[in-house]
């Protein structure tokens, strides 16, 4: 099915949704679950942090936005490859390649990447933007930065048990904090 509009809402969909530019997906109140095919161009939502999407694919292009407003995503597993805009607070369960093109932003609250913990992973050639009061938390054991980390007086931590190892390649701006939060 070809989203133009908006499928708002939670529950489950049996459909496979190709979520165009202009189009959007907003979980509402609980969980929506559904398949993506293709890349997503359009808006995948929450409507707050009572919401989320659980995505029953295991692999997204995301050349449009996530907003993940408070609420989670969940994905059977594997990654994004981030073109796009992908923006907290909230929760994401799988790992994360943040393409050149994709930013990733940690704005007020806390961006938690890679839920699921040790078989996820999270490379960045793009921009993270972490905002004054904003955290971003990643649940990897070793992450890759070869892109441009702006922490404009936040946090960039980890969580879950281990020794965090960040390899860096890029431009690390930071007036904030980066810390291990176990």
């Amino acid at each position: 099915t070809n989203n133009f509009g908006q499928i708002y809402g939670n529950g489950t969909q049996n459909f496979s949704v190709v979520n165009l530019a202009g189009g959007s997906i907003l979980a509402s109140n609980g969980l929506l679950k559904l398949g993506l095919t293709g890349a997503n161009a359009g808006t995948l939502s929450n409507f707050n942090s009572s919401s989320t999407i659980i995505l029953t694919n295991t692999i997204l292009q995301n050349t449009g936005t996530i907003a993940l407003n408070g609420g989670g995503l969940i994905m059977g597993g594997s990654v994004i490859t981030n073109q796009g805009l992908f923006v907290g607070p909230g929760e994401y369960s799988s790992g994360l390649y943040n393409d050149t093109n994709g930013t990733l932003v940690a704005p007020a609250g806390t961006l938690e990447i890679a839920t699921n913990g040790t078989g996820e992973a999270v490379s960045n050639l793009g921009t993270i933007s972490i905002a004054s009061g904003g955290t971003l938390n990643l649940g990897v054991a070793n992450w890759n930065n070869l892109g441009l980390i702006a922490n404009a007086g936040g946090q960039l931590g980890t969580f879950g048990g281990g020794v965090t190892v960040l390899t860096n390649a890029g431009i690390i701006v930071n007036s904030g904090t980066v810390a291990d939060r176990k």
